[in-house]
């Protein structure tokens, strides 16, 4: 979330939101196995509803967010899991 600041003086400064950047995350996150190598990997996701819905995945110290289309979340957060396990990888931290 982007927040600015008005005001010109410090002791003025309050902070305000551009509304077309909130959001609204509603629900709990789910919990997501990836399986690879023989390992399993658990990943989190999350739908955000907003103007387009989306969906945030996190993996790790990574975290991927898209928006939904016609694939299933659950399908869909295997997927990203998957990018963030390689990204992992290349780095050396998985």
């Amino acid at each position: 979330m982007e927040i600015g600041w008005c005001g010109s003086e410090p002791k003025a400064f309050r902070p305000v939101i551009e509304p077309s950047r909130l959001i609204m995350r509603t629900g709990d996150y789910q919990d997501v196995v990836v399986e690879r190598d023989g390992k399993q990997h658990k990943g989190r996701y999350l739908i955000i509803h907003g103007k387009l819905p989306m969906i945030e995945v996190s993996y790790g110290d990574g975290s991927k967010t898209t928006q939904v289309g016609g694939t299933p979340p659950e399908i869909l957060a295997k997927i990203m899991v998957r990018e963030l396990l390689d990204k992992q990888k290349r780095a050396g931290s998985a």
